[in-house]
């Protein structure tokens, strides 16, 4: 999956945004470990201007949020 990832970054990442289903409504057992996943897009991005894009910038945009 990192491959995946990396390419879609790297691809566009004015177009990526962070997203879950937490809190997990459709799962009854084994829940995943949200900071854990969290965690990974610490590996997926190659700076930190780009995770701020991808979790505050992007949404922003797409959302339509302001100042």
């Amino acid at each position: 999956m990192l491959a995946l990832v990396r390419a879609l970054i790297d691809a566009a990442p004015e177009r990526c945004i962070w997203g879950t289903d937490w809190p997990h409504p459709g799962l009854h057992r084994g829940m995943p470990d949200d900071a854990a996943l969290l965690d990974l897009l610490n590996v997926w991005t190659p700076t930190m201007a780009v995770r701020d894009q991808i979790l505050a910038t992007n949404p922003a945009v797409l959302y339509g949020f302001t100042d």
